[in-house]
């Protein structure tokens, strides 16, 4: 496989975050995480991470619109103001992730496993996102 230079950029300062010569987005994120990288506010809009392992991630405020995150180990994750939007969560286990003020309008929930007080949270957050909707 050829291997390409995945770069990182903060989505508010337009700085890179981090940078990795590797196959894949999911790889360089992976790479990113395990170095302790600070992807608060990370520009991951669109990525294909099916699969990828991002479990202890801060990425607070990240850009996650259009992401797929199917099957995406997200344990102890913090996603606290980050836009889900239109994100595939499809099956994925949000126990434990940190979901507070994250925007989640046209994301996949199907078959989620969530806890009772993530409930609240993703019912108010749908609820803030889509006012006109009962």
């Amino acid at each position: 496989m050829r291997t390409t230079e995945f770069k990182i950029i903060n989505r508010f300062t337009g700085k890179v975050i981090f940078e990795s010569k590797t196959t894949h987005i999911k790889l360089c994120v992976e790479a990113a995480i395990k170095s302790n990288a600070d992807l608060r506010g990370a520009d991951l809009w669109g990525a294909d991470l099916n699969g990828a392992d991002l479990s202890g991630a801060d990425l607070r405020g990240a850009d996650l619109r259009g992401t797929d995150l199917r099957g995406v180990n997200l344990s102890g994750v913090d996603l606290s103001d980050a836009d889900l939007s239109g994100v595939n969560l499809w099956g994925t286990d949000l126990r434990g992730v940190n979901l507070c003020d994250a925007d989640l309008k046209g994301t996949d929930l199907s078959g989620v496993k969530i806890n009772k007080k993530q409930e609240g949270i993703i019912t108010e957050a749908l609820k803030s996102k889509n006012p006109n909707e009962t």
